[in-house]
């Protein structure tokens, strides 16, 4: 479902128990302050390699914030834009309290040439505009109050120099929801911000849930289907190489089976195949 809107964001989607507040702030000294009012400071991250300490500090941070999954990981960010960059330019927004890190807002600038030959451009999420991320989301510091306004008055579209904010693929069960919309309510904006269905997930290491799923007659009609044709068995990949080994056979096997579907597979693309080998290189 999509809401877009040019001075507000759907009124009826607010929650107004969980607003915003942006604290006068202090510098502390190097870590957000649990108890008191917090100076939040903005830095705009230009290429990864001005920070090459960053991962450690994403790490502590996403393992802190309630939007922790493999999508806001900071390898995935990295390997996407190993392979898709293209003219995209990077727009990451780091947020800090003295020198500790509060808030990430992983976005790029992507522009595009307009129906009129006018160069369009917008800000929007690492990993979503080829749909390679299922979840989009700011990373924040629960602790913190503030910290997500202060990464969303970074992204002033007047002063960046880009026409709209795009936030596709942003969950609607994320605790940064009703911020945002308290945020864009009043403001003269250009917004675009597209919630995702929740994704189905399986949490291996229940004996139970993984006996029943084990079970489910759609895998064991796969299953008999390859026991008739051969010897049927499973091999779990140890390391990097080993994986890396199979990749191609894989791309292969994807390619051929979609060719005979009205979807090509996405490894036809060179710079798929790259994401997924730097994944496994990186992650």
């Amino acid at each position: 479902m999509k809401y877009s809107t040019h001075a507000a964001l759907e009124r009826r989607e607010r929650n107004r128990a969980d607003h915003i507040i942006d604290t006068p702030i202090r510098e502390g000294k190097g870590t957000a302050s649990r108890h008191g009012p917090s100076r939040v400071r903005t830095v705009r991250l230009e290429r990864w390699e001005d920070l090459p300490e960053l991962e450690a500090a994403w790490t502590a941070l996403l393992e802190r914030s309630q939007t922790h999954s493999v999508f806001q990981t900071f390898p995935w960010h990295i390997c996407w834009w190993k392979a898709f960059r293209g003219s995209h330019e990077l727009f990451v927004i780091l947020a800090y309290v003295g020198s500790g890190l509060v808030g990430i807002a992983p976005m790029m600038i992507a522009r595009r040439m307009g129906p009129i030959g006018q160069l369009r451009s917008r800000v929007c999420f690492i990993g979503s505009v080829n749909n390679a991320s299922d979840y989009c989301d700011f990373i924040t510091d629960p602790d913190v109050p503030g910290v997500l306004h202060a990464l969303l008055e970074e992204m002033n579209p007047g002063a960046n120099g880009f026409h709209r904010i795009d936030l596709s693929h942003f969950p609607g069960h994320s605790p940064n929801k009703a911020g945002i919309l308290e945020y864009f309510e009043n403001r003269d904006a250009r917004i675009t911000v597209e919630y995702q269905a929740d994704a189905p997930v399986r949490i291996l290491g229940d004996s139970q849930a993984d006996q029943k799923a084990a079970n489910k007659s759609s895998l064991k009609r796969h299953t008999r289907y390859f026991e008739k044709s051969g010897d049927l068995r499973f091999h779990q990949c140890g390391n990097e190489h080993e994986i890396l080994e199979y990749l191609d056979t894989f791309f292969d096997q994807h390619k051929a089976r979609r060719a005979r579907t009205d979807s090509p597979s996405q490894f036809l693309d060179p710079a798929q195949q790259l994401f997924y080998r730097e994944l496994v290189t990186e992650a």
